[in-house]
């Protein structure tokens, strides 16, 4: 008799168990969206979009991922970006662990905790080096959009070794002599504000106070009207090359070729038409150039091709005139010979022979 209540129950708590597990469910759901409002995300049902940017200068190649969500994978240095990868906020939820790893491996190089943006969009930027420590940035990029006919532009310092730096943003052919910078780097991992300006201007990027040394020349940012973008500074392979990764907000990342082969002399790369001068190429501050330099305080190798080329001229004209004119070793010195000559003698007596 008490078999049947006991056999009927069982649906009966079967179903309520189903019940309490699908209410703890909508509870937590309830619970996850308050959580982000409270730390300033969107609603559940909003999209976590992230995209990575490889400025580092001796990891190839990267993936990248947040809370077991690899969002980008194989993003080659040079600061090459990943395109924007999407999934549900409250999938990944809008804190938690980004990890770094060299591409395909699994050996983690970077680890660190953040808290995405509040409008939910994002580009990671990797930076720096494994021997002093890689560093990760979240750059949010729901800014409102410029007025007509200009671009709203923000600058990262991802070059460990460039010290500060000035970046102006002008037209092609304006000098850069008593012309303050748009925007001033102070040191690395700086971000600075946005600004307002050409999305076609000319871009060049010189060491702090320093107009007459270009280390970065583009001809044209190459941004549409409208647009918001940020710029990131980072090495790039050689002797202190510069590499500029422009990310626009909301579309394709690309990256600026810099046109700095030649040294600058009188101007900011300004080189008369027509006229190529010797390539020197600058170097990092508090690095050291072929020739040995240390370069804590000057940017340039203070030997530079152009210094040395007229003295390394006269030393190998020299040395050439001075081993034409050295004694080879299997050379004898010409032996002295003397003249042998017989005067004959004369007697007391013979007054008339004549001198010899």
């Amino acid at each position: 008799m008490r078999s049947e209540p006991s056999s009927k129950a069982a649906p009966h708590s079967t179903l309520d168990r189903r019940r309490r597990q699908l209410l703890a469910r909508i509870a937590s759901g309830v619970g996850l969206a308050s959580a982000l409002s409270a730390c300033g995300g969107g609603g559940p049902d909003d999209d976590a979009t992230l995209r990575a940017v490889n400025a580092t200068m001796d990891v190839d190649s990267i993936d990248v991922q947040f809370n077991d969500w690899r969002f980008a994978g194989a993003v080659a240095h040079v600061g090459a970006a990943s395109s924007y990868a999407r999934r549900k906020l409250w999938t990944v939820g809008p804190r938690g662990q980004f990890e770094v790893r060299r591409a395909g491996g699994s050996t983690v190089v970077l680890l660190d905790t953040k808290t995405l943006p509040d409008g939910d969009i994002a580009s990671v930027v990797v930076m720096g080096n494994l021997t002093t420590g890689l560093r990760l940035r979240v750059i949010d990029e729901d800014t409102v959009r410029p007025g007509v006919g200009s671009a709203r532009l923000c600058l990262l310092h991802a070059w460990p070794l460039g010290g500060a730096v000035d970046a102006f943003v002008t037209l092609a052919h304006q000098p850069l002599a008593g012309r303050d910078p748009d925007h001033r780097l102070g040191a690395y991992e700086s971000l600075s504000a946005y600004a307002d300006a050409s999305g076609v201007g000319r871009l060049r990027i010189t060491p702090a106070g320093r107009t007459d040394l270009v280390l970065f020349n583009s001809a044209s940012i190459g941004l549409a009207a409208n647009q918001v973008a940020t710029l990131v500074v980072s090495p790039a392979p050689g002797a202190a090359r510069v590499a500029v990764a422009v990310l626009p907000q909301g579309l394709p990342p690309y990256v600026l070729a810099n046109t700095v082969v030649t040294s600058q002399h009188g101007g900011a790369n300004d080189v008369p038409a027509g006229r190529r001068y010797p390539e020197q190429p600058a170097f990092p501050l508090g690095g050291v150039c072929k020739s040995g330099h240390r370069t804590r305080t000057q940017p340039h190798c203070p030997t530079g091709p152009m210094k040395l080329m007229e003295p390394i001229k006269h030393i190998r004209r020299i040395a050439h005139l001075a081993a034409a004119l050295a004694p080879r070793p299997d050379m004898r010195p010409p032996s002295i010979k003397t003249a042998r000559i017989n005067v004959p003698l004369r007697s007391s007596g013979d007054r008339s022979a004549s001198p010899p």
